[in-house]
């Protein structure tokens, strides 16, 4: 009778040892979940700023560019003025 009351006991231990375990690796597992969502709301985050740069960059661009083109405009127009009005006289 002491047997089996022995054997029941290191059973339920075993049992017990396992559950324990299985919890504790669980939890590992569910920790490597928060961190690898974190690494990836941190990866988002760069991305969303460096296309935002780009964003920017090219805006300035554009401006650039459209200014550069209402100044070449507004120089061609005056030449042609001075020049319909007898700016050159030889």
């Amino acid at each position: 009778m002491k047997l089996i009351i022995l054997l029941a006991t290191l059973i339920l231990a075993l049992f017990g040892c396992i559950s324990v375990s299985q919890s504790y690796a669980s939890a590992q597992q569910a920790r490597v979940v928060i961190e690898t969502n974190q690494t990836a709301q941190l990866a988002l985050s760069g991305q969303i700023a460096t296309s935002i740069a780009f964003a920017l960059i090219a805006l300035v661009l554009l401006i650039t560019l459209l200014f550069l083109a209402y100044l070449l405009v507004k120089k061609i127009s005056s030449q042609k003025l001075y020049l319909t009005q007898g700016g050159l006289t030889h």
